[in-house]
């Protein structure tokens, strides 16, 4: 049996070189990740079809794609849902699994219902991911149904595949840590793992601030939680399990008032219901529950208690105010509505998109 190198092979530029060059001829190579070591093919139908054959599958699988930087991330990921971009470069680096549903992501990866992402961050697949085209298939090596092989039992089972180009030192062939598997589809289920879910949650949770809580910030409520739950393609009182909580409160508000009517009405002629909402002060909200605070307007702003004030922006990515139709008839609050139907759209797709830099 062969065995594995004390410094990573990937080191070398010669051998660093004809791997990348055996990846691009359609071959297989035995590489590192963070966690164990797997088969890595070129990305698309032809490498998965390579490694099903590799390791008995009748058909192709949706195996991991492991990407090398942002660009990669965003190529493939096309058409993220709002919060989804931050979310996977937080939960990527952090040797997190995430799979995801075809209709987010490119049509070079929609063979199948779910692509699997992995940002590996060793210094070995750096090396690697600043030589290679674009990102590759891989799957752990192993029978189905059976762990991971390394050490020895991964040393025989390469020596009986000459055909794989082996990548791995002593290092990371011995290496047994697998990885949490997150699926988004577009619920949120934790595949394998332990740990919080909610911790690993795309969603905000978000405060809307008026003055009452009975005019602009309850309706701006409801339509949020509109807009989010047609992004993510699931019902209003699934947000939660996304990690989406929504929620409105007055500066000078008193409790339990109910919303005005005419934003009542304005509500229900955009199918949306706010016969239940009761007014909050927010001088009695807990800020550790909110991760963001919009305000309506600048006076809002400078009336927070200071922890929500830390949290705080103005509901106009601009910086504008939204106007107070208290007092209005029901056309004012109907252009109030229309009003915030565009600064949510514009808040919305401001969290569809990427970071400005790579993390790494």
């Amino acid at each position: 049996m062969p065995a594995f190198p004390h410094k990573t092979p990937l080191g070398d530029a010669d051998f660093l070189a004809r791997l990348v060059k055996h990846l691009a001829d359609g071959g297989i190579a035995a590489l590192p990740t963070d966690t164990v070591p797997g088969l890595a093919a070129t990305a698309g139908l032809e490498g998965a079809k390579s490694l099903a054959a590799l390791k008995g599958y009748k058909e192709p699988r949706p195996f991991s794609l492991h990407i090398r930087n942002m660009a990669d991330l965003q190529a493939a990921v096309v058409n993220p849902p709002p919060g989804l971009p931050d979310f996977l470069v937080v939960s990527l680096t952090a040797q997190m699994t995430v799979l995801l549903p075809q209709e987010w992501c490119s049509e070079e990866f929609q063979d199948w219902p779910l692509l699997g992402l992995r940002w590996p961050q060793n210094e070995s697949w750096s090396l690697l991911g600043s030589k290679l085209t674009g990102p590759v298939f891989m799957t752990s090596i192993n029978v189905q149904g059976t762990a991971p092989l390394v050490g020895s039992e991964l040393s025989a089972w390469l020596s009986a595949h000459p055909e794989v180009l082996v990548g791995l030192e002593e290092g990371e062939a011995n290496q047994a840590h697998s990885s949490n598997v997150l699926s988004l589809d577009p619920l949120p289920a934790l595949i394998r793992g332990s740990g919080q879910l909610e911790l690993v949650l795309p969603g905000k949770r978000i405060l809307l601030v008026c003055t009452g809580n009975i005019c602009r910030s309850p309706l701006a409520e409801v339509m949020f939680e509109q807009q989010l739950a047609l992004a993510w393609g699931v019902r209003v009182n699934e947000l939660k399990e996304l990690g989406w909580v929504v929620s409105s409160a007055g500066t000078f508000a008193g409790t339990g008032g109910s919303a005005s009517k005419h934003s009542q009405t304005a509500a229900r002629e955009i199918g949306l219901d706010l016969n239940t909402h009761q007014s909050v002060n927010v001088n009695d909200l807990d800020a550790r529950q909110w991760d963001l605070v919009l305000c309506m307007s600048d006076s809002h702003l400078a009336s927070l208690p200071t922890a929500l004030a830390a949290k705080a922006q103005m509901m106009d990515i601009a910086g504008d105010s939204v106007m107070d139709p208290y007092g209005g008839d029901l056309a004012t609050y109907q252009a109030t509505r229309e009003h915030l139907a565009e600064l949510i759209r514009r808040r919305i797709d401001s969290w569809k998109s990427w970071p400005d830099s790579d993390p790494n």
